[in-house]
């Protein structure tokens, strides 16, 4: 059950790129004790409604992904 977990705690190290739609920020999930990378939308991007139903999109993509060469 989710009742009682906290919100994973997720800190950024450091930007590893920068694209068309924001930039890509390395950071650290603390719950896991892993490190995970962060893509963060720019305001512009974000205020485009068309831009950001496709930044939810790719999320949403990306999330489904599961293969043993993804990291």
């Amino acid at each position: 059950s989710a009742a009682g977990r906290r919100p994973a705690a997720f800190f950024s190290e450091g930007i590893l790129g920068t694209g068309g739609m924001g930039e890509v920020l390395l950071g650290h999930d603390d719950g896991l004790d892993r490190p995970v990378a962060i893509k963060r939308i720019r305001a512009e991007v974000a205020e485009d409604s068309v831009r950001r139903r496709r930044f939810q999109r790719e999320a949403r993509l990306a999330a489904k992904l599961d293969h043993s060469a993804i990291v």
